[in-house]
């Protein structure tokens, strides 16, 4: 099982590390995590899957916020 700290997380996301400890503490969304001590690993597997998951834009109007962007989906599924 290979992890990625997040630090590698956060590049990829193009966030930066302080960005994605503050969106884990607020609940917002990011990849499912686990901690080990004081270190938050991510299963690489699980983080690219929810990288495609949020790709696909919500076909019932809901919002996805990510960064500074607001993503609004409508009924057909274009933004």
């Amino acid at each position: 099982m290979e992890t990625m700290n997040l630090k590698q997380v956060s590049q990829v996301l193009k966030i930066s590390e302080a960005t994605a400890r503050n969106r884990l503490s607020l609940g917002l969304p990011m990849p499912p995590s686990f901690k080990v001590g004081r270190q938050r690993l991510f299963i690489t597997l699980d983080f690219y899957k929810w990288i495609h998951d949020q790709s696909n834009t919500p076909k019932d109007g809901a919002s996805i916020v990510m960064g500074k962007n607001l993503i609004k989906g409508n009924q057909d599924g274009l933004i």
